[in-house]
């Protein structure tokens, strides 16, 4: 079987001239829009020497919240088409108002998460987890491997075979990772730090578009390759699977 190094995902991207996008940059160190290297807040290289290690995980993603989890291209598919997929796509569902995010613990990770999750939030997921599956190719052993399937409830596991990752549908949880996983020790203090650090960037958040990333190799950072304005239609439901939206 060939298998192709490069991977691509769907994310959401703050703008790269926003308060928020400058916030996570500093907090891991680097920008997916130009590839350089951020300085970290001075704040966290003083308290914690290592902090290096504890961002370099989610630094490899880049700064984002995952809509689409990162795949490789199916055979026969190529990124032209994706292109034009996701824009597609991305044209028939709704922008999203988030509102204000709260940095939170997420398992063993810091991230920043809404303090009120929107409903049409889960239907910009899964339309864009669903319509663009057709591009994916299908997971190999170590793809599954990874994500240990042991520890999954059913329908995550369920989810990881149809769709390539556990946490979509209504498992999706949005979140935008800033540091871990973390020692037991470390994280209630780095989870006051990085509150504190964000606060004077805290403004209300709007999805109005989203990226397309890509990975050129397992050794290499996420980039953002392009982004794709989202409709200003509102959702106003869901018919047998379909998503139905009216324009305003």
């Amino acid at each position: 079987m060939i298998v192709m190094t490069a991977r691509y995902a769907i994310y959401f991207v703050p703008d790269a001239k926003s308060p928020l996008w400058a916030f996570g940059t500093r907090v891991l160190g680097c920008d997916a829009y130009n590839g350089q290297i951020v300085p970290f807040y001075s704040e966290l290289t003083s308290r914690y020497k290592d902090w290096g290690k504890c961002v370099q995980a989610p630094a490899t993603y880049g700064f984002h919240a995952t809509l689409k989890a990162p795949f490789r291209l199916a055979l026969g598919r190529t990124e032209g088409e994706l292109l034009a997929a996701v824009s597609a796509t991305a044209a028939n569902l709704p922008q999203i108002t988030l509102g204000y995010l709260r940095a939170k613990m997420v398992d063993r990770h810091v991230a920043l998460r809404p303090e009120t999750l929107p409903s049409d939030l889960q239907v910009l997921e899964a339309g864009l987890v669903t319509r663009l599956d057709e591009f994916r190719a299908q997971l190999i052993k170590s793809d599954i491997t990874r994500r240990q399937p042991d520890t999954l409830s059913h329908r995550q596991l369920e989810h990881l075979m149809a769709w390539g990752y556990p946490f979509c549908l209504e498992e999706f949880r949005f979140h935008m990772t800033l540091a871990g996983p973390l020692q037991d020790e470390y994280r209630k203090k780095v989870l006051n730090t990085l509150s504190d650090l964000y606060e004077p960037s805290n403004e209300p958040v709007r999805i109005s578009d989203v990226a397309l990333v890509k990975q050129l190799s397992a050794s290499s950072p996420f980039f953002v390759m392009k982004k794709f304005q989202l409709s200003d239609a509102e959702h106003v439901g869901l018919v047998n699977s379909t998503f139905v939206l009216s324009h305003r």
